[in-house]
């Protein structure tokens, strides 16, 4: 289960129909049933966001889910499998102090792109993974923006931590190989930097809502080489309507990794150092990016302003026997992601 679920894609066409009924969320004393149409749900339209008036400012988009949205997370859920029946949530006051301090904190490059195309940032918890972001649409269907829905219950971890948890979801873990990572230094290995990087991954997904990055999350059978990142990348699959990688000749196993799933989804940890290996000769900037091309780009957009705007660490440490046998960091300043650095700084408006 992705514990950083965007939109999802395909799962937005056309008419959903699910037997429903019978089901109730007392949370918010609802009851589903009949039909549910992704596109036509209040949720996902401007009429509904521009009814809460919420302000420009980052920070002051942040509000306890809504009943309506609520609805749509619920139903959204049912249809894709998912268990969680996602509940509104207050933020503690600590908690909304480092929320409030991980959004002030961001560059004003970045608040600038996100600022006019984020609708708000929903505060739930049971949602089935750690932020979920969807489109705004207009009357005619046309996205005009973004939504946020952050579920506390699953951000709680320091953030050398979170990131060490979520770059070991892919494998079966074993008594001698270790995976560490590091996103921060021990002085500023927080909750706060945590959710900072959370932010940046989903605010990806919010700038590609409207940007042509990759193929749409409302379209099926939409080439990635008609997207100018995703070209770099992928390319369509059409036996499966899928995408695959340009570079699964040399990079096999990249099509079995997932993060966040079942034991039986997993690759013993064994194989991490040939998988970062071949990475390495990819222009992916982690290995959730080579899990699709949305997530290329919010893992690009987040590592890039991670990194290089604001200087922080990203390594990726594999040990064996107690010994160092692979490290990892993005690829950024490298001649194989030079294309996509320069996509991510003209979206910035930072070109060098």
């Amino acid at each position: 289960m992705s514990y950083l679920r965007f939109m999802r894609a395909g799962l937005a066409l056309g008419l959903v129909i699910w037997a429903l009924s019978g089901i109730s969320f007392s949370a918010e004393k609802l009851m589903i049933s009949g039909e549910f149409t992704p596109l036509d749900h209040p949720a996902r339209h401007l009429a509904f966001w521009k009814s809460l008036k919420l302000r420009s400012v980052l920070e002051n988009k942040i509000i306890r889910a809504p009943s309506v949205l609520i609805d749509y997370l619920c139903k959204d859920n049912l249809v894709q499998g998912f268990s969680n029946i996602p509940k509104p949530a207050d933020l503690a006051p600590d908690y909304k102090a480092d929320l409030v301090a991980a959004l002030k904190d961001l560059p004003e490059s970045v608040k600038k792109v996100v600022g006019p195309n984020l609708y708000g940032i929903a505060v739930v918890s049971d949602l089935g993974g750690s932020a979920y972001t969807d489109t705004v649409l207009s009357e005619t269907k046309e996205p005009l923006g973004a939504f946020m829905v952050l579920d506390l219950s699953m951000l709680n971890r320091q953030a050398n931590e979170w990131l060490s948890w979520k770059e070991n979801s892919p494998f079966l873990p074993d008594s001698k190989t270790q995976l560490v990572a590091e996103i921060e230094t021990a002085s500023s290995d927080t909750r706060k930097n945590a959710l900072q990087f959370i932010l940046l991954h989903e605010f990806g997904h919010v700038i590609a809502a409207t940007v042509d990055l990759h193929p749409s999350w409302n379209k099926t059978h939409d080439s990635p080489g008609k997207h100018p990142f995703s070209a770099l990348s992928w390319k369509l699959y059409e036996k499966s309507a899928g995408y695959v990688s340009i570079f699964d000749h040399h990079f096999g196993l990249r099509r079995y990794v997932t993060y966040y799933r079942g034991a039986e989804t997993k690759i013993e940890i064994s194989h991490a150092p040939q998988i970062y290996g071949a990475l390495e000769k990819t222009n992916f900037a982690t290995l959730y990016a080579a899990t699709s091309p949305a997530d290329d780009f919010a893992e690009s957009f987040a590592t890039y302003v991670h990194t290089v705007l604001m200087k922080r660490p990203y390594l990726i440490k594999i040990r064996s026997g107690g010994h160092l046998i692979k490290s990892f960091s993005p690829c950024w300043g490298q001649k194989r992601c030079e294309t996509k650095q320069k996509i991510i700084e003209r979206l910035l408006g930072v070109s060098k």
